[in-house]
């Protein structure tokens, strides 16, 4: 499920998926971050893609793959960190713990977006539970070793691990080395100061409102500890809603799939009912705590929020949860399975037959159709290449990110007759300017060269890119012939 039709879905390659593949094919040591415009990004991902690249060739299966891989393979760290917490409390009905926990993971919409996404998370989170799993074993080296190369991968772990450590550690002395090992990692990745810049675009601190907030508040009540705890509170209470969930309040949209929560409405009742016996004290409370630490890197930051990326790490703890309350409804097994068969077809349904117009379904979307993965890119770059020789001079817009690793990756180096921009309208002025005879201007779907036309400007549409939900995606202008 998370290979078949990887390099057409999800539909669209990402701005954050060909710069994976554009600097792994580019064959380089990679420093630990990748600058991209202020969002310092873990290059561990990079490393990974490489391989692939190799084997598969330049193109959209071979950058996802890893993910992919990753992302199929954490159902056994899970397995044997769910049978750790097994060994803990009597078994309920016939069904083991870690085998239906594994299931639900393999069968999770949630995971499975993220895994066919070029997801660095994915990753980090299939080195962290094995990290977990060391850990109660007691077994330092590993723990140690694993949760280095998982801070090589997604910030948040290096955040949320010594946490996890903390609690799950198998003994006192165990917790000490491994959850102090663990910080002692966080602050040297932190003297970096790349470590930190994308802390700095979207935690609470950098926020417009709350900064406006903090430079008015005057009292006691009304003062900065109070605004940040409050809004830390708000963010974090997020995660833990219906809305969140099962609903369409996740973001990014890129990440989900239209008419479908990242849980299914079974995985949700059974959450319920998990959580429901871990009160009871039927099972171990270790996954619900694991739980309520997992969104706090999330809760620290503003942007795109509630985040499903940045609260990654309550994927695995959902999971054994709903195991246990899949346990505790042994007796209607078959019904519940049945569900969760009927609720994962769906899922599949949507997901390979409505991406294409993933953003319409949504309600409060705040978007553009089809913009939110970059549709449209891949086939601008071609088109460039086929006529890059037809024009003395090509201006291509930047909007919405700039198509230099699209071409780079696809294509190859950039001729010199074709400018990249950072316009949103690369028309707006060009041709009341002295350029070339032949001469084009690429333009996002958010121009209307049509009314310069109309207002008597010489220049002629000559093609558009569609996306295939019908809408606009670039428009191709050039000069008006004598």
């Amino acid at each position: 499920m998370r290979v078949i039709k990887l390099g057409t879905f999800p539909y669209g390659f990402h701005a954050d998926e060909v710069r994976v593949g554009w600097q792994a094919s580019l064959g380089k040591i990679l420093p630990l971050y990748y600058n991209t415009f202020g969002d310092f990004r873990p290059t561990g991902i990079f490393y990974t893609a490489m391989p692939s690249l190799a084997l598969f060739g330049k193109n959209e299966f071979a950058v996802r793959f890893p993910s992919a891989l990753f992302g199929a393979l954490t159902v056994f760290p899970l397995y044997f960190f769910a049978k750790e917490l097994r060994k803990k409390k009597l078994e309920i009905g016939n069904w083991k713990l870690e085998i239906i926990a594994s299931f639900l993971l393999a069968i999770s919409p949630w995971h499975m977006e993220v895994s066919r996404a070029t997801s660095e998370a994915i990753i980090a989170l299939f080195l962290t539970l094995w990290t977990l799993y060391f850990a109660i074993k007691k077994n330092l080296f590993y723990t140690l070793a694993l949760t280095f190369l998982s801070y090589l991968f997604y910030h948040s772990t290096r955040i949320v691990t010594p946490i996890f450590l903390a609690i799950a550690a198998g003994s006192k002395k165990t917790a000490i080395y491994t959850a102090g090992g663990a910080i002692l990692l966080t602050l040297l990745f932190s003297l970096n100061p790349a470590a930190r810049g994308r802390l700095t675009q979207v935690s609470i601190l950098s926020d417009p409102d709350i900064k406006y907030e903090t430079t008015h508040a005057k009292d006691l009540i009304n003062n900065k500890f109070v605004i940040y705890t409050k809004r830390f509170i708000t963010e974090y209470s997020k995660y833990l809603g219906a809305d969140f969930l099962i609903g369409y309040g996740a973001r990014p949209y890129r990440y989900t799939t239209p008419g479908v929560g990242i849980l299914t409405y079974v995985e949700f009742v059974l959450l319920v009912f998990g959580i429901v016996a871990i009160i009871k004290k039927k099972f171990s409370a270790l996954p619900l705590l694991l739980l309520l630490i997992a969104p706090l890197p999330s809760a620290l930051t503003t942007e795109d929020s509630p985040n499903l990326m940045r609260a990654f790490y309550m994927v695995p703890f959902v999971t054994i949860i709903c195991a246990y309350g899949f346990s505790l409804l042994d007796k209607y097994k078959k019904l519940i399975f049945t569900f969760l068969i009927l609720n994962f077809t769906f899922f599949l349904y949507m997901y390979f037959r409505h991406s294409f117009i993933h953003i319409p379904l949504i309600a409060n979307a705040d978007m553009d159709a089809s913009s939110y993965r970059n549709v449209g890119t891949k086939e601008l770059v071609l088109k460039l290449n086929q006529i890059k020789g037809d024009y003395e001079k090509i201006l291509v817009t930047g909007f919405p990110d700039n198509i230099r690793p699209w071409y780079e990756f696809y294509i190859g180096e950039i001729p010199e007759n074709i400018e990249l921009t950072n316009l949103k309208c690369a028309s707006d002025d060009s041709f009341v300017a002295d350029v070339p005879e032949k001469f084009l201007a690429v333009d996002s779907w958010q121009c209307s060269p049509e009314s310069k036309i109309k207002d008597g400007l010489l220049i002629k549409i000559i093609e558009k890119i569609y996306r295939p939900d019908g809408s606009e995606a670039f428009t191709f202008v050039t000069r008006l012939e004598d």
